[in-house]
């Protein structure tokens, strides 16, 4: 091959790579701008970091932070918002830009709870509705101890409510250890109130509930008013709960 066409080859083989180099970049550029938004239209931005009052002493670790990323993402999906967010990793936190929306206290306490969920046997008269509480293996209510039905791990599924079959309780499908477990409370204390709990906080009580083999139709008839309800519960069981808990920063 004389130089000419070496040179003329060569010129050839630039072109043809600058034009596939346009050609890709620009479609690259295409999907950054798949789902465009109004700049007013994200203007919400939530500042997480790990609490650290909740975890005196201790590091956090890049990892934590990561796994914590996840979660977060989990439950923004579930969360219907009206618009597209964001969500991005930082040194020692994660930055939420949020549409705006009358919902971003309801998703900040979803986001920022650790979200262990345990439903307990709470008696038959007061139940301790509001109220942050430990629980365990046996009822000690003077001691403000509270007996641990079944955890959120050991829920199989949830269903909420479905007006078009009117089904109106919230179903929960138990693996069979937590079954054995409800089968004998409501034998042994039927008209007690069974009583949701997130990160020891009591959010919903009901004595309105229906056993049969391994589920629960539960309808909560008494709510502590926080933002937080038994309707969110499937958030948190999808999710997982947090590895560290998270606070907003001021």
């Amino acid at each position: 091959m004389s130089k000419k066409w070496r040179v003329t080859f060569f010129t050839i083989a630039l072109t043809l790579v600058g034009v596939l180099s346009l050609i890709y970049s620009s479609r690259a550029l295409a999907d950054l701008v798949l789902n465009p938004v109004a700049d007013d239209a994200l203007r919400t931005q939530v500042i997480l970091k790990p609490d650290l009052v909740v975890l005196p002493g201790q590091a956090v670790l890049e990892a934590d932070l990561r796994d914590a990323r996840q979660v977060v993402a989990r439950r923004l999906e579930q969360l219907d918002l009206p618009e597209p967010y964001y969500l991005v990793s930082q040194p020692g936190q994660l930055a939420v830009t949020l549409p705006e929306t009358e919902k971003i206290p309801y998703v900040i306490n979803i986001l920022t709870h650790v979200g262990e969920i345990e439903f307990i046997d709470g008696g038959l008269e007061r139940p301790p509705l509001g109220r942050q509480v430990a629980t365990g293996l046996q009822s000690k209510p003077e001691q403000n101890i509270y007996r641990v039905l079944f955890a959120g791990q050991e829920i199989d599924e949830v269903a909420p409510p479905d007006s078009t079959t009117g089904q109106i309780f919230y179903r929960l499908v138990l693996d069979p250890t937590a079954s054995r477990r409800v089968a004998q409370f409501v034998e042994a204390q039927p008209e007690h109130y069974i009583c949701m709990v997130v990160d020891k906080q009591v959010i919903n009580c009901s004595a309105m509930y229906h056993w049969s083999d391994h589920t629960l139709d539960i309808l909560p008839n008494l709510g502590s008013g926080s933002l937080v309800s038994l309707a969110d519960l499937a958030v948190f069981l999808d999710s997982g709960p947090l590895p560290v808990p998270l606070k907003v920063k001021r």
